[in-house]
């Protein structure tokens, strides 16, 4: 009897196991899907695909294209600004981030279309960027 408690038990947790390993299965690729959606926000931002406002870093170098419609969704300070009479800039308009330089206004800009700031980026860059955002200079 008590083999065939044990057996059931064992049973029972193994099956248990298999769910739970479905479901897993059934989370990875959930999120792949996403991921191969949100790519496409990526390949908008590096193929400047319908850019409709241009974004210049307080430097001498050259402006960097970007889309509205996403800023103002990944930073409520961005959606602010473009919201705000001051920032209304006509179709191809610029925003101006005085604390950055180029570089570091790229960074932030794939941050925001990858929600991912690659890991060979500083401290310093990190700390740009958020004071860019927080500041919300334009």
């Amino acid at each position: 009897m008590k083999c065939l408690i044990f057996v059931l038990f064992t049973y029972q947790g193994l099956a248990n196991a298999l769910k739970f390993m479905e479901q897993l299965k059934e989370m990875e690729d959930e999120c792949n899907e996403k991921l191969k959606f949100l790519s496409g926000c990526v390949a908008a931002f590096k193929e400047q695909i319908h850019a409709d406002i241009f974004i210049k870093p307080g430097t001498d170098e050259p402006s960097l294209p970007a889309h509205r419609a996403l800023l103002a969704a990944r930073s409520i300070i961005l959606k602010h600004m473009l919201d705000s009479d001051q920032c209304k800039a006509p179709p191809n308009g610029t925003i101006t981030f005085r604390e950055l330089n180029h570089a570091e206004l790229k960074s932030l800009l794939e941050f925001l279309y990858s929600g991912d700031l690659p890991k060979d980026k500083s401290p310093r860059l990190t700390v740009q960027i958020t004071r860019a955002i927080l500041d919300g200079q334009n």
